[in-house]
């Protein structure tokens, strides 16, 4: 397994912003990302890859439990096509790290309001369907 690069914001008082988000495209930080991305207050895990393409496992988070979150939000996709198994929603709950999952364009503004906010928080973000 490769390592893993992060954009990391410029200024230390930078923070991320989800500025746009359309089908398969999401405008973060003046950048345009057309893969699915991780997102943390300070940092972006660009083109963020799931073993089983529409399901959330546990080991598609390993980066975000290393970052260790209070909340984890999950834009499921346009039409909300990626899933979270229970299987995946019993490992957040054992971290205790609260899960606020919908389709990805309802939970845009709401990534932004727990950075704005100061919350611990990281975002999983399906872009296309």
């Amino acid at each position: 397994m490769s390592a893993r690069r992060f954009y990391q914001m410029r200024s230390p008082k930078k923070q991320v912003k989800i500025e746009g988000y359309s089908f398969g495209r999401m405008k973060v930080g003046g950048n345009t990302f057309e893969k699915d991305l991780i997102l943390y207050p300070d940092k972006i895990e660009p083109n963020w890859w799931r073993e089983q393409g529409h399901a959330l496992s546990a080991n598609d988070l390993r980066t975000v439990f290393q970052f260790k979150p209070d909340i984890l939000v999950v834009g499921q996709g346009a039409f909300g096509r990626l899933r979270i198994p229970p299987e995946t929603g019993s490992e957040l709950k054992k971290r205790n790290i609260e899960l606020i999952s919908g389709t990805t364009d309802d939970m845009c503004p709401m990534f932004n309001r727990y950075v704005q906010n100061g919350k611990r928080v990281a975002g999983a973000f399906h872009l296309t369907c």
